[in-house]
């Protein structure tokens, strides 16, 4: 398999992994504890399958030269999300409970 098909692959697992596991999580019955933390693992654990995609894209598109500048004003705005879903999840929570915060950042997994 060439560069840009593993990068896909490894993306496309990285982004649909998690939103499956945020998906199921809110599901699990309480009594199942280490059957939760296990779910969120593997979520945490495939979404850094997607690293291999998004970490290589400055280079990609910037070159060689020009990438560091770009990449640092990406991970700039990339902060602003951090802020705002804070809030988001926050009354998501409040008004509709975890299962509807869970949903949301399934949604934007599968968005991405």
């Amino acid at each position: 398999m060439e560069l840009w098909g593993m990068r896909k692959v490894l993306g496309l697992g990285g982004l649909l992994g998690p939103a499956v596991c945020l998906l199921l999580f809110p599901q699990i019955s309480r009594q199942h504890l280490v059957l939760s933390i296990a779910t969120v693992g593997l979520a945490l654990m495939l979404s850094t399958l997607v690293s291999v995609s998004v970490l290589a894209t400055p280079l990609d598109i910037a070159g060689p030269k020009t990438s560091s500048v770009f990449f640092s004003m990406s991970n700039s705005l990339a902060t602003v999300p951090g802020f705002l879903g804070v809030q988001v999840t926050g009354m998501l929570r409040q008004h509709y409970g975890w299962p509807a915060a869970f949903a949301s950042c399934s949604a934007l997994y599968v968005a991405a």
